[in-house]
């Protein structure tokens, strides 16, 4: 990879990453960007990465002999995606481009073979994590100052249905609630939780991005599915580095930190069932119960990508007179059931199948079990498939799919930063010593 080449693949993956965080919260943009790039809208995300691989098809016949743990995987998932697109045309009798609108995210699961293709080597892989744990505190302390500020009644973030949503101060710890980065800071967490747990930096050097990440998920994001995930996540990581110093010590410590995250966990759950927020525990179950009766009978897929004018289809009508909607997005791997259908099981199969693979051939077994527990968590109540989050979901495919291949074809123990990358070369992610000893040379 030439010099050029990499400062630009860097450049794209910057912009990508920026582009998830949705900093335009903090810098309004015209209301056309918005129909490019936010939340629901992936098409600008997309297009880069479609420049990505197209400016590195140069790599290709690399590309194409190189072991990928979730290749089958991420094409079934695009195979039977545009698969649907036409299903769902036909079964709502809705334009093609409508269909498109409502499943175009699914594309951006090709960033996992953009970053095959980038081959990116340990140093790149390392600005890429240190850059999304600096993006993700910076919006932390910015959103946490914006909740705390607004109690004041004052306001300095674009506040609209596009940009960011302050929710009144009457959810779990009495500050407004602000979730837009919750995505994107967890996903920082996960990052932050493996380079720990690898001893690939020290705890010391890291403590004040994971403090600040953790109070925004905490206090002002106030995302349950997450707070339990990172707490999981952080405590695992904890307990594998101690493990790796002295095991008798790393079990004790295991035991004190499960029973200390069963108190921390245990009223987060009860505020989710019984809690001020138990309404939405309600809305989940009964939504559980009507789009399992909304998969059309005896056909191969579910719902497909029903456009907004299906509206019952897509969220049930006015649940009673709560006012609440049913959304596939808050039901986890069942939601994507229910848009898939039987389809999903081969994609599911697949998956299992990879990560099976993963475990047994990966030396960084902990970096492939935390991305196991991360996707397997979150995969309970909120769907890695959607808008949000199919960006985390791709970039930790890639993440295991690297490390357990790598693992597998690693012969040189003497890793060099300045050759090749990740997927066509053994190499990883620099550990601190490593890159403390060739710093000296």
């Amino acid at each position: 990879m030439t010099d050029t080449l990499k400062k630009i693949n860097l450049f794209l993956i910057y912009i990508l990453l920026v582009l998830q965080l949705d900093i335009f919260f903090v810098i309004p943009m015209p209301d056309v960007f918005y129909k490019l790039e936010s939340y629901t809208s992936k098409y600008l995300s997309i297009a880069i990465v479609v420049l990505i691989i197209v400016i590195n098809l140069g790599k290709l016949p690399q590309f194409l002999h190189t072991s990928k743990i979730y290749g089958v995987t991420s094409c079934l998932i695009l195979l039977f995606t545009t698969i649907l697109l036409f299903y769902s045309k036909t079964l709502y009798d809705q334009s093609f481009s409508s269909s498109v609108t409502s499943a175009h995210q699914f594309y951006l699961l090709l960033l996992f073979f953009a970053l095959y293709l980038v081959n990116p080597s340990k140093e790149m892989l390392f600005k890429i994590a240190k850059a999304t744990i600096v993006f993700s505190t910076i919006a932390s302390i910015i959103l946490i100052f914006q909740s705390v500020l607004y109690l004041k009644n004052l306001t300095f973030l674009a506040q609209n249905i596009t940009a960011v949503t302050i929710q009144s101060p009457s959810f779990l710890f009495g500050l407004p609630r602000i979730s837009e980065a919750a995505d994107f800071v967890s996903f920082s967490i996960f990052i932050q939780s493996y380079l720990v747990a690898t001893n690939k930096v020290k705890i010391r050097s890291i403590i004040f991005w994971t403090l600040t990440n953790f109070l925004y998920i905490i206090f002002i994001a106030q995302t349950r599915m997450y707070m339990i995930v990172d707490i999981v996540i952080v405590l695992l990581a904890l307990v594998s580095l101690l493990n790796r110093k002295n095991i008798q010590f790393g079990i004790i410590i295991g035991l004190l930190a499960l029973t200390i995250s069963a108190f921390a966990i245990h009223p987060i759950i009860d505020q989710f069932v019984n809690g001020t927020r138990s309404i939405s525990y309600f809305v989940r179950i009964q939504a559980l119960k009507f789009y399992y009766n909304e998969i059309p009978a005896k056909s191969f897929f579910g719902i497909g990508f029903p456009n907004g004018s299906q509206d019952l289809v897509l969220h049930g009508g006015i649940l009673n007179t709560l006012g609440y909607q049913y959304y596939l997005d808050d039901l986890g791997v069942f939601g994507f059931y229910v848009q898939f259908g039987l389809s999903s099981l081969f994609i599911l199969v697949s998956f299992i199948g990879g990560t099976v693979r993963a475990l047994i051939i990966s030396k960084e077994k902990i970096g492939v079990f935390l991305a196991i527990v991360y996707i397997g968590l979150t995969s309970i109540s909120l769907s890695l498939l959607n808008s949000q989050r199919i960006f985390y979901f791709a970039a930790i495919l890639f993440f295991i799919s690297v490390i357990s291949v790598e693992s597998k074809s690693r012969k040189d123990k003497n890793l060099n930063l300045d050759e090749g990358g990740v997927c066509y070369d053994a190499n990883s992610i620099p550990s601190v010593e490593l890159q403390r000893r060739q710093g000296n040379n």
